[in-house]
């Protein structure tokens, strides 16, 4: 039995860019046509994200904005685009983290969690579009 290999190299090449303190990753594939950037604030945490067509359209754009108690993400593709809200809110002896997630194509979806933990972390209760879990 003869077996042929043809051998095949994939290579993805990643450039890395400084914008300000935050660091941006380029990513191209093989015929240097760049498929997606990732940026990386000074906290390593990711901020903005795009995916590209090969035709160089873009195929999908996530942005976060960190804030001082939570996070707002948008989101947009061919098929959805979102803004989700998330905040975390100190009532009392209670922790409250309260999830918005609000679809331009999906309002349908949309939805306000609210998770209510006491001081030792522990999860009380869960507010689902107004209506009360308990825990």
């Amino acid at each position: 039995m003869k077996i042929l290999f043809n051998n095949t190299a994939f290579q993805q090449e990643c450039r890395i860019i400084k914008n300000g303190e935050n660091t941006v990753y380029q990513y191209f594939d093989d015929k240097k046509i760049l498929l997606k950037t990732l940026e990386i604030d000074k906290f390593e945490r990711d901020v903005d994200t795009i995916e590209y067509e090969l035709n160089g359209e873009i195929k999908s754009h996530l942005h976060k904005d960190y804030t001082q108690n939570g996070l707002i993400e948008t989101f947009k593709d061919h098929f959805q685009e979102y803004k989700r809200t998330i905040e975390t809110v100190q009532k009392g002896d209670y922790t409250h983290r309260i999830e918005t997630y609000i679809s331009k194509t999906s309002p349908n979806k949309n939805y306000v969690n609210e998770f209510v933990k006491d001081t030792a972390g522990k999860l009380l209760r869960i507010i689902n579009n107004g209506k009360i879990i308990e825990i």
